[in-house]
């Protein structure tokens, strides 16, 4: 069975700085990821595929990863980067979409969950550019936690075109056990058949040191409940899931998730929904 990680990160300090990687906590992801990390990562794990995601908001970053992708590895498609909220967001877009090896590039994602303004992407700008992205037939990431669910669903409502995919599971409180209103927020955005989501990042929500599946199962459910197997995906958020786990914990996390679903449901889990969503050339 085919096996696509739908969403990691690669970077080099000395090239890109991560300006988030800071404290001892974070001690574990604070070098440099390089293709020959990723590639000797998944080796038996079954993923043979990746997407490659932003991580900076620096204009710099994707053309180095759409270079990246061009480059023979497991790389199939790139997320990159623009400020939404900006009159001068499509002229960067343009520039991408016109560069060399612009062919990897299959979406285009913000960093609102880092962002002081919860209403970022409600922004009249904001949603002007999004619908612009499902214009020119890429997918938008929305990045977000609990304190932006209402303005990603306003977005959403905004932007019928455009196709979604929430990053993370939108980053549920796992670690401290709270439902409400993720949830509430997850089943309302499912309503709209152009969102998707992607199973990835859930291991750092929850506690770094302690975490079981049980401790995730139930925030899985209602993700799987709620969008159905046709509009789920796997990702792994490598590097930053070593803070909580290895690679292979990812993907064993999600093979014991998964345990009910048939194997057409797996296919689409593990890699037919990702090459749908993102119309992956794989």
């Amino acid at each position: 069975m085919l096996k696509i990680d739908s969403h990691h990160h690669l970077w080099d300090l000395g090239v890109t700085p991560q300006p988030w990687i800071q404290g001892e906590n974070m001690s574990a992801i604070n070098r440099n990821f390089s293709i020959k990390d990723l590639e000797s990562t998944i080796v038996g794990t079954g993923v043979t595929q990746t997407v490659l995601v932003q991580t900076v908001p620096n204009y710099l970053e994707t053309p180095l990863l759409l270079e990246l992708a061009s480059q023979k590895s497991p790389i199939c498609g790139v997320v990159g980067w623009i400020k939404v909220d900006e009159e001068t967001a499509l002229s960067h877009l343009d520039e991408f979409l016109n560069s060399q090896h612009s062919e990897h590039l299959v979406g285009i994602r913000d960093m609102a969950q880092d962002l002081p303004d919860p209403d970022y992407l409600a922004k009249p700008t904001s949603i002007k550019n999004i619908r612009a992205i499902g214009e020119k037939n890429l997918t938008y990431d929305i990045l977000i936690k609990p304190p932006q669910l209402s303005a990603a669903l306003e977005l959403i409502k905004s932007a019928p075109n455009t196709r979604f995919i929430i990053d993370h599971g939108a980053k549920p409180l796992i670690k401290s056990q709270i439902m409400q209103p993720w949830q509430k927020f997850m089943i309302e955005m499912s309503k709209y058949d152009n969102v998707a989501c992607k199973i990835s990042g859930l291991i750092t929500e929850a506690d770094w040191e302690n975490w079981v599946a049980i401790d995730i199962e139930p925030y899985f459910e209602v993700l799987l409940q709620a969008f159905g197997t046709k509009r789920l995906m796997f990702g792994s958020d490598w590097p930053v899931a070593l803070l909580a786990g290895t690679y292979g914990d990812v993907v064993e996390l999600a093979e014991e998730l998964t345990l009910s679903m048939s194997s057409n449901e797996l296919e689409l889990f593990w890699a037919k929904n990702a090459i749908e969503w993102y119309q992956l050339k794989v």
